[in-house]
């Protein structure tokens, strides 16, 4: 099997400019309608305080240890 060396161009490093670093998006309709009825019913959504996976994760993996 031979090898080949990537030709793959780099890009040069930029300094981000000031204030935010990384764009924040925002968030699609169909998703803000889905996260309003996910939360009325109770449900878990990504990205929001998890009660149930807070304490799910706190236990110890084994009963007794």
């Amino acid at each position: 099997m031979q090898l080949r060396r990537a030709t793959a161009r780099r890009r040069p490093l930029t300094r981000p400019p000031e204030g935010e670093t990384v764009p924040q998006p925002t968030d699609a309709p169909i998703y803000s309608a889905m996260v309003e009825r996910w939360t009325s019913a109770g449900k878990a959504v990504p990205g929001q305080y998890d009660r149930e996976w807070i304490n799910l994760t706190r236990r110890p993996p084994w009963p007794g240890h």
